[in-house]
């Protein structure tokens, strides 16, 4: 660390500069140097792991069914094309059974999200189906 007055070396944890006496605030040390302290990281609690905390499990699907997040994501995107409705809802019934073997897993509502997103785009499929078919297109 230097001196802001008269830019001498001080040694690390001193208040006073060596050479021209003037106080030293650790403020003025690089916050982005190796010599800075650094709190150590904390450790987890004890019992407490990442699958515990509501704003994890929220950002990233830890210990959820895949077929639920695939499930999830083919029911959005069935309501712009239709044609993946029916694999949403197939995707959903497997996530589904998946939850109920595994008790652990979660996911459920993105499951359910998959198969009623899943039946509207199935319905939209099928309702272009019918004008096409019919001649109206």
């Amino acid at each position: 660390m230097k001196c802001p007055t008269c830019g001498s070396d001080i040694a690390a944890g001193s208040t006073v500069c060596g050479a021209c006496g003037s106080p030293v605030s650790t403020s003025s040390a690089n916050p982005f140097s190796d010599e800075s302290p650094q709190a150590p990281p904390l450790p987890p609690a004890p019992g407490h792991s990442m699958e515990d905390d509501l704003g994890v499990r929220m950002l990233i699907p830890i210990g959820r069914s895949v077929h639920a997040i695939i499930a999830g994501y083919l029911g959005l995107l069935s309501l712009g094309c239709c044609a993946l409705g029916p694999f949403a809802i197939l995707f959903g019934i497997l996530a589904v059974v998946d939850i109920k073997k595994h008790p652990k897993k979660g996911g459920i509502v993105r499951a359910v999200l998959g198969i009623v997103l899943g039946t509207l785009g199935t319905l939209g499929l099928v309702a272009f189906l019918v004008a096409w078919l019919s001649g109206e297109m």
